[in-house]
């Protein structure tokens, strides 16, 4: 039988610029790559509220969510697994200083600009590390 889950990411905004974290080396998933925060949908919950658990849990910030924004279909795990994920707009709506990481999930936090299709591709091309699929289709770097 197929898993299906629903993940759900946060392009959080503040000054023109947005968020990226990087995956820490001891983290089970992906290492060392880059993302958004965010995570997995739980059975019963809504994906603003989802959205706004895991971006207390992995960065302590206060946010807004505005809204969606784009939609990755990830089928590359069929027939085991199939993810769809969800980049929501949100604004900083406390300090940035705020800003502090797991270091069980997440080693560095990076402020880049936001362009036109949402984010500075070759920003995200310079940084130490791979970035998450979904991030590179979304920031336009390829699917």
């Amino acid at each position: 039988m197929t898993v299906f889950r629903v993940a759900a990411h946060a392009l959080i905004e503040h000054g023109g610029r947005v968020l990226v974290v990087r995956r820490s080396a001891r983290n089970g998933y992906r290492p060392l790559h880059w993302d958004l925060p965010g995570g997995g949908v739980e059975v019963g919950e809504t994906v603003e509220a989802a959205l706004l658990r895991e971006i207390g849990e992995e960065t302590g910030l206060a946010v807004a969510v505005d809204g969606p924004l784009y939609v990755h279909s990830k089928l590359s795990e069929l027939p085991r697994r199939q993810w769809v994920q969800l980049v929501y707009g949100c604004r900083l709506v406390g300090p940035a200083a705020a800003l502090r990481l797991d270091p069980e999930e997440h080693d560095c936090a990076v402020w880049v600009e936001r362009s036109a299709a949402g984010l500075d591709v070759d920003r995200l091309a310079r940084l130490e590390g791979e970035v998450m699929p979904y991030l590179a289709a979304f920031a336009g770097r390829g699917r």
